[in-house]
């Protein structure tokens, strides 16, 4: 009896030494994004801008005023000697480790270990006016967590403008090294009663649009005055399009229905917030949605109920589709971040395949951009659909 249960313990310690040792190869294993697959290379920097205009109300002492940072992704010329930075600076990766604490950072990769394509401060393409691409994160996650969509859109001719919101992103870090963390006003979280938090949340995405506005204008005074930004000239900001994830995609919503310079939107996976029978929106827009199997059967009723009220006042240009097999982290880097065996089993991620997920929302987007934005034939939609089997059409 005492040999056999000798062995069990034994046993059970092996089996726990082999499951960790998965965990830690698969946190050190290197993953390049998917390529880029349009004619230019792919340059990032960013921005810090601060509205004097408004103070920051979801700081928790509201008496400055909001300062907003930008992540840039923009066509670059070719260069044999342009080498990819880092997905993440060292700087924001070690704040995000601290945000994460040791228990957290063991199921996800390390960004170290995350491989992107754009090269930092890279010289930009030839003289040329690109429409411009605005970007919102969902809550808590921070727009470089859409760096293969942004490269993707960058290598084919967009400006690309990922927004983070202070106090509602997880972790942001200025460039006189304050690092400033979300709060309970800036992320709700789950804890507060339904109603209150629905509140909440939809007082974030109009403080969202709100920053959207505030960066349209700006990127309006650089593109006319200041002729030491490298984005001088080179914005046709008469085509501006906007997408997001979950939160994100509301305030996309939201900045389209209320700022007439927003030409064509697209939500990854979320939801309008307020009354959606008031939202008529007469501009080109796409609901890209997860497999309806990742989602409660309650809440994926309300959510259809929602987008198809409003998907009725849409324009002709419409779309409305879902990825098979794709849950709500499929749309974003967060699907290779992310230890992917316990996100499975959370429903955070399908089964589409971490990359491929990426690769088909990546496609998407810029096809319905150049649809609405360029004017390419919108046959490439149906075009697309045919060339990737996992898209499905929602509504027809």
């Amino acid at each position: 009896m005492r040999k056999f249960f000798k062995i069990l313990v034994l046993s059970v310690v092996f089996i726990i030494a082999f499951i960790l040792l998965l965990f830690i190869v698969e946190r050190n294993k290197k993953i390049t994004l998917p390529a880029p697959t349009g004619e230019y290379a792919v340059g990032r920097t960013h921005f810090e801008w601060t509205d004097t205009s408004r103070i920051d109300t979801l700081a928790l002492k509201p008496e400055n005023p909001r300062e907003l940072f930008m992540w840039v992704w923009y066509p670059a010329a070719k260069q044999a000697n342009t080498n990819p930075g880092d997905y993440l600076p060292e700087n924001w990766r070690k704040a995000v480790a601290t945000r994460q604490g040791i228990f957290a950072r063991f199921f996800t990769r390390k960004l170290s270990r995350i491989k992107s394509h754009a090269a930092d401060s890279a010289k930009p393409a030839a003289n040329k006016q690109f429409p411009v691409i605005l970007v919102k994160s969902g809550i808590g996650a921070s727009t470089s967590d859409y760096t293969t969509f942004a490269e993707e859109l960058a290598s084919n001719g967009y400006i690309v403008i990922g927004s983070e919101s202070p106090y509602s992103t997880s972790v942001i870090v200025y460039s006189d090294g304050r690092v400033v963390n979300d709060n309970s006003k800036g992320n709700p979280g789950n804890a507060a009663p339904s109603v209150d938090r629905d509140r909440r949340l939809d007082r974030l995405v109009s403080l969202w649009a709100d920053d959207l506005k505030f960066i349209t204008n700006k990127l309006e005074q650089i593109n006319t005055t200041d002729s030491s930004n490298l984005l001088y000239h080179r914005m046709n900001l008469k085509q501006i399009g906007v997408f997001g994830h979950a939160l994100g995609g509301a305030t996309a919503f939201r900045f389209c229905f209320t700022d007439p310079r927003c030409k064509a939107g697209v939500t990854l996976n979320g939801t309008p917030f307020g009354n959606v029978n008031e939202n008529k929106l007469s501009k080109p827009f796409m609901f890209l949605m997860a497999d309806p199997k990742g989602v409660p059967g309650a809440v994926q009723k309300q959510v259809s109920s929602n987008i198809d009220t409003i998907y009725q006042q849409l324009p002709p240009s419409r779309q409305w589709l879902r990825l098979t097999d794709a849950y709500h982290y499929n749309f974003s880097d967060q699907a290779v971040i992310r230890e992917r065996f316990l996100a499975r089993r959370n429903d955070d991620l399908g089964t589409i395949g971490e990359l491929r997920g990426l690769e088909i929302t990546a496609a998407t987007l810029r096809t319905f951009f150049d649809v609405n934005l360029k004017g390419a034939p919108s046959k490439r939609i149906s075009e697309l659909k045919t060339k990737y089997f996992e898209i499905e059409e929602a509504k027809k």
